[in-house]
C-alpha cells in the first residue's frame, strides 16, 4: 500500500476487474485515454488481462482507493527503459463524480515519488490526447513538460488528433519538491514545517502546567534558552551552559540551532532555520557554503527567503547535501548546524 494524503495506492486485485469493465466501456472515460468503446470489452477479456498484468514483470499497476476504500480508478507504470533510466505512467480515473478533485493529481505525484527515489529512474513519461485540456493541465502543474506531438495520432468523432508527449526529470522534479514551501503528507498526515531547537539544554525550564500542550512556538523557544534568572533576547539564538561546563562563554561559542531530518529535508536536499536563529544568517539571498562532517570540500549552497511563508531562510544544498544525508542519517535523526559566520554553516551529527 502506498499511502497519500487524499488517496491511497495498491495492488490490482481479481475483484477489481467489475468495475475495470464498467469504466473502460464508457465512452467518457476511455475518449479520454484516446480510445473509443468499440469493440466492447468483456467481463472475461477484462479478467484476462488483469490476470496477465499480475504475471508481468515488466508492468506494475495500482488501484486508486478514496480514504474509505472506494476503487476509483488506476495507473500503471510500463516501458521501462533500464539503460537510460526511464519509464512511462498511464492513470484512469474511472468515477466521473470524483474528476477534478485533485485525485489524479496525487496519483501522479506519488507515481513521481515511487519513480525518482525508490527505482532510480531518471524520467517519468506519459502520453496525452491534446484535446484533453483537464488533463494536460494538471500534468503541468506538478511539473510535467511537454517534449512534442504524433501529429493526426489518434481518429475520435471523425477527425484525426494530435498525441502530446510529457515527461520530468528527476532533477526537475526534486527541484520542485525544494521549492514548495508546504511539508509533504506522511501516511495521509501533512508533515509540519520544523522549528529547529536553538540550543541542545534547556536547564532551567519550568514544565508548562498539566493539559497545557507544549507547542513550537518562538515565545515558547525563546524561554526554553534563557537561564531562570535572566530572560534571552528575542530572536537572538543562544545556549545555556550545562552545570560542568568550561569557562568559555556562550558569546565564545559558535551559535547555532538543531533540526530534525523531516522526509522534505531527507528526500530533496533542504533545511529550515528556525526563527530564533534566523537573524544570524545572511539577510538577503543569495549563496551560502555549508561544511558538512566528514565530507573534505564544502559545498555551494543557496539562501532562499521566498520558499517559507514567513520569509526566514531555508538553505537549498541540492544534491550534494541530499547525499550526506542519506549517507549518514536515518529520517528523524537530528542534525546539528553551527552558525560561523552569515554566509558559513557547518553541519553534524547532534550530540545525543
Amino acid at each position: 500500500m502506498i499511502e497519500g494524503t487524499l488517496i491511497n495506492l495498491r495492488a490490482v486485485e481479481e475483484d477489481d476487474a467489475i468495475v475495470f469493465h464498467r469504466w473502460f466501456n464508457d465512452p467518457q472515460v476511455t475518449r479520454l485515454i484516446g480510445s473509443n468503446a468499440f469493440p466492447a470489452l468483456s467481463l472475461a477479456q477484462e479478467r484476462a488481462f488483469l490476470q496477465g498484468l499480475r504475471d508481468d514483470q515488466s508492468r506494475r499497476a495500482f488501484s486508486i482507493l478514496l480514504k474509505d476504500g472506494t476503487l476509483i480508478g488506476t495507473c500503471m507504470l510500463r516501458n521501462f527503459n533500464w539503460t537510460a533510466r526511464s519509464c512511462e505512467v498511464g492513470i484512469t480515473i474511472g468515477e466521473q463524480q470524483h474528476w477534478g478533485r485533485r485525485y489524479g493529481g496525487e496519483t501522479l505525484q506519488l507515481m513521481q515519488r515511487l519513480v525518482f527515489d525508490e527505482l532510480n529512474l531518471h524520467k517519468l513519461w506519459l502520453t496525452c490526447a491534446a484535446y484533453n485540456e483537464r488533463g494536460l493541465r494538471a500534468y503541468r502543474r506538478i511539473g510535467f513538460r511537454e517534449d512534442g506531438r504524433l501529429r493526426d495520432d489518434r481518429f475520435l468523432d471523425g477527425r484525426y488528433h494530435d498525441t502530446v508527449v510529457m515527461s520530468i526529470l528527476e532533477d526537475e522534479w526534486r527541484s520542485l519538491n525544494m521549492q514548495s514551501a508546504e511539508a509533504e503528507p506522511t501516511n495521509g498526515k501533512a508533515e509540519l514545517p520544523v522549528v529547529g531547537l536553538v540550543a541542545e539544554t534547556t536547564e532551567g525550564v519550568a514544565e508548562p502546567p498539566v493539559g497545557e500542550p507544549t507547542i513550537a512556538t518562538p515565545e515558547r523557544a525563546a524561554q526554553a534558552l534563557a537561564p531562570a534568572e535572566e530572560p534571552a533576547a528575542q530572536g537572538v539564538a543562544t545556549e545555556t551552559a550545562a552545570p560542568d561546563a568550561s569557562t568559555e562563554t556562550a558569546e565564545q561559542r559558535p551559535s547555532g540551532f538543531n533540526f530534525t531530518l523531516q522526509k522534505t529535508y531527507y528526500q530533496s536536499g533542504f533545511f529550515n532555520v528556525p526563527a530564533e536563529a534566523d537573524a544570524q544568517v545572511g539577510a538577503a539571498e543569495g549563496p551560502i557554503t555549508l561544511v558538512l562532517e566528514g565530507v573534505e570540500q564544502p559545498i555551494p549552497a543557496r539562501l532562499d527567503r521566498k520558499a517559507n511563508p514567513n520569509g526566514t531562510a531555508r538553505i537549498f544544498g541540492g544534491v550534494k547535501l541530499r547525499g550526506w544525508f542519506r549517507s549518514r542519517f536515518n529520517l528523524m535523526d537530528v542534525v546539528r548546524v553551527e552558525i560561523e559566520a552569515p554566509d558559513l554553516l557547518r553541519l553534524r551529527q547532534a550530540a545525543m
